[in-house]
């Protein structure tokens, strides 16, 4: 019992040593606050890294975002656009080294751009087991200031520096005196005109000059003015024009009679060669089987376009025509009329198929159309808008033959050229803006840019005022 209580009281002086010796336990404290503090240090200098990497990302942001802004302003279309903008954010993002990415959007008027890459492990490598992603992300706009104590524009020259970008020959005339003329060509010879031709407007201004010829006269002379940013050229894409819509119809045509063909989305043909057809999904007539009956169109995608051709009396009835990958082309004594309608050209396909997106209106054709008032058709006060799928001037609209085309709203053919012979044009429409990259007029015809605003209820875009333009950082 002895050995016992002495063991016992060794034990309780031992485990008593133990409970007050810290010194292993400030060793193991001092260890774990050492790795701790290596690992903010660590970290902190990698921060400082990144925040470096950051702030480059954000000016190769910003200067993409304003390069593509700038390039829409100039003209040029969303997909030049977004090349301009990638190109320019690449160019000031060379200090971040490989493995930077950048990607480009348009959305109306306005180009985001976002930069990223991969953060880059130094020290804090050994306390890390991935890299965060470092991203920056800009937007810029075109900020428009509308300047409504002058009359809106009615027609605009898109081309920017081209020589002839507006030409008149033998007897034609341009009238619009209520409205601008503005020809944003550098040129010293953008406007040519020769004969007895003659342009009579509001106002002709240009950055650049002209040349004329023979009796050829300006009413009021042309004065000098900077270029004027292409209002709607960022135009955002009608829901009726998605892309991912299907065809409602392909190669829509009629011939005599209003009889007309088209082929489903099976590839079958569909014809109808007698006016039987009283009720259809998007085609009915209103008097069958009769030389006089009115064949009466629906809005939908109509793939490979609309042509006519032969006596055909067409009342397009209200909404947007989609023009995919076809124009709209019409011959042979065609009559149309249609009030809250807009067509829309664009091409989802080939080179080869783009061509086609265009307007040839000829042989006696007689169309009267009134653009949409709905803003939430996408189309308000435009009642066509070729849009910029196809390569700059590689297409060419046609209005000739003795057609009177009656058009209220405005006709886009910005990024396109226009031909115009032997044709009167919107001699009757309320008011007409026609933008176009370049004009040609011959022959004896006339085009009437109206400006009798008040007497319709399409409204006039905000943007065919003009005003000052400038592109800035919106995001």
């Amino acid at each position: 019992m002895k050995l016992i209580r002495i063991l016992n009281a060794s034990m309780r002086i031992g485990l008593a040593r133990f409970a007050i010796d810290q010194r292993g336990a400030m060793a193991m404290t001092l260890g774990l606050l050492m790795t701790g503090f290596a690992g903010a240090v660590a970290l902190s200098v990698d921060v400082a890294d990144w925040y470096g990497s950051r702030r480059v990302m954000q000016s190769a942001a910003d200067a993409g975002a304003m390069g593509g802004a700038l390039a829409l302003k100039n003209g040029a279309t969303s997909a030049n656009a977004i090349s301009a903008a990638t190109t320019d954010a690449k160019l000031n993002a060379t200090g971040l080294g490989a493995g930077a990415t950048v990607s480009a959007t348009v959305s109306g008027t306005k180009v985001t751009v976002t930069v990223s890459k991969r953060a880059t492990l130094l020290l804090s490598g050994l306390f890390l087991s991935s890299a965060p992603m470092i991203s920056a992300t800009a937007g810029a706009d075109l900020v428009q200031t509308t300047n409504t104590s002058l009359p809106p524009v009615c027609l605009l020259i898109t081309s920017p520096n081209a020589a002839n970008v507006l030409q008149l020959s033998g007897s034609s005339s341009i009238q619009a005196s209520g409205c601008r003329i503005v020809v944003n060509s550098s040129s010293t010879s953008a406007i040519n005109i020769s004969g007895g031709t003659s342009i009579n407007s509001k106002a002709l201004c240009g950055p650049g000059g002209h040349v004329s010829s023979g009796s050829a006269s300006f009413n009021p002379a042309e004065i000098n003015c900077p270029a004027m940013a292409d209002p709607l050229a960022g135009m955002a894409v009608p829901s009726a024009a998605s892309p991912t819509l299907p065809c409602t119809v392909t190669n829509f045509q009629t011939g005599g009679n209003n009889f007309y063909s088209y082929k489903d989305n099976n590839g079958n043909t569909v014809s109808d060669n007698n006016g039987s057809n009283t009720v259809s999904t998007n085609f009915y007539y209103d008097t069958p089987g009769t030389s006089s009956s009115v064949l009466n169109l629906k809005p939908g995608v109509y793939c490979g376009g609309i042509s006519t051709g032969g006596y055909t009396n067409i009342r397009f009835q209200p909404g947007v025509y989609v023009l995919r990958n076809g124009g709209l082309t019409t011959s042979g004594n065609t009559t149309g009329v249609g009030t809250g309608v807009a067509f829309y050209l664009t091409g989802t396909g080939t080179a080869v198929q783009l061509q086609n997106d265009y307007v040839d209106l000829s042989a006696s054709t007689t169309l009267t159309i009134t653009a949409p008032t709905d803003a939430s058709t996408g189309m308000q006060g435009i009642v066509i808008y070729q849009d910029g799928s196809a390569a700059t001037g590689a297409l060419t609209n046609t209005l000739s033959g003795n057609s009177q085309i009656n058009f209220t709203g405005a006709m886009y053919f910005g990024h396109q050229n226009v031909v115009v012979s032997g044709s009167s044009e919107n001699q009757q429409a309320g008011y007409t803006c026609l933008i176009a990259y370049t004009i040609n007029y011959s022959g004896y015809s006339t085009l009437y840019l109206n400006s009798n605003y008040s007497s319709t209820t399409v409204p006039v875009p905000t943007v065919l005022y003009g005003g000052t333009s400038t592109v800035a950082l919106t995001q």
